[in-house]
């Protein structure tokens, strides 16, 4: 009997012992799972910021990249638009009617052809007829829009006339000859004093500039500069920049 009593305390004693084991060796796996899942999920941490650091620095090198082909292609859309109008460029000159092949004989490109009157606001002012002897050509290969002559004497203050010889096509000239020559009026400001006889006549023929200014299809400006100046250059070309034209 005794013996029963004590092989049955054994026997719970043995198996206390293999559950506190059990539970022991359960509780152990569970720390070293959650050990196992923290450094997993560090890891994954770690990965994720990482890739999303490296995407960050390629999402900033795709749009430099971007932006640099953009600038490309808007300067060679610039550069093809300037190319073109460029074929459409017209260039106006004036061609006088005396011209050798050493150089314009500028003497007589302009003379005086009558004083006149005009009558503006109950007062009297004199007129200049200014003849111009020659024509002007259109050299470029682009038609000339809206063409303008403005004669300036140079020797008078504030002495200008305006000649409008509308459009001029590619390789045209607007002749004029002795019969229908380009005649410019110029009203004389009542300030300025103005010589007669030969005087008159002299500073005409000698102190002037003539410009002509004109137009592409485009609407940009160009001027062509002459003057009676035999220090310059017979004809200066100039393209008038958008700033300007306002």
């Amino acid at each position: 009997m005794l013996l029963d009593t004590t092989v049955t305390e054994v026997d719970a004693w043995v198996i206390g012992a293999v559950r506190t084991l059990v539970w022991t060796i359960k509780s152990l796996w569970s720390e070293i799972t959650d050990g196992r899942a923290t450094i997993l999920l560090a890891a994954a941490t770690f990965c994720v910021a990482y890739l999303t650091r490296n995407l960050s620095k390629a999402t900033i090198n795709v749009a430099k990249e971007t932006n640099r082909l953009a600038q490309e292609t808007a300067k060679m859309v610039q550069q093809e638009d300037e190319h073109h109008r460029e074929r459409f460029m017209p260039m106006c000159i004036l061609v006088p009617d005396r011209f050798l092949g050493k150089g314009t004989q500028r003497e007589g490109v302009v003379s005086l052809g009558r004083v006149g009157k005009f009558l503006e606001g109950g007062i009297q002012h004199d007129t200049l007829e200014c003849i111009i002897k020659g024509g002007v050509r259109n050299t470029g290969v682009g038609p000339a829009v809206g063409v303008l002559m403005k004669l300036r004497l140079t020797g008078l203050e504030g002495c200008e006339g305006v000649r409008d010889m509308s459009f001029i096509g590619s390789g045209e000239i607007e002749e004029r000859n002795e019969a229908q020559p380009i005649a410019i009026e110029i009203r004389i400001p009542q300030t300025t004093d103005m010589p007669t006889g030969y005087a008159l006549s002299n500073l005409v023929a000698n102190k002037w500039e003539i410009y002509l200014e004109y137009t592409d299809v485009f609407g940009q400006r160009f001027v062509t500069r002459h003057t009676s100046d035999k220090k310059v250059r017979w004809a200066t070309f100039e393209r008038i920049k958008d700033r300007e034209q306002g």
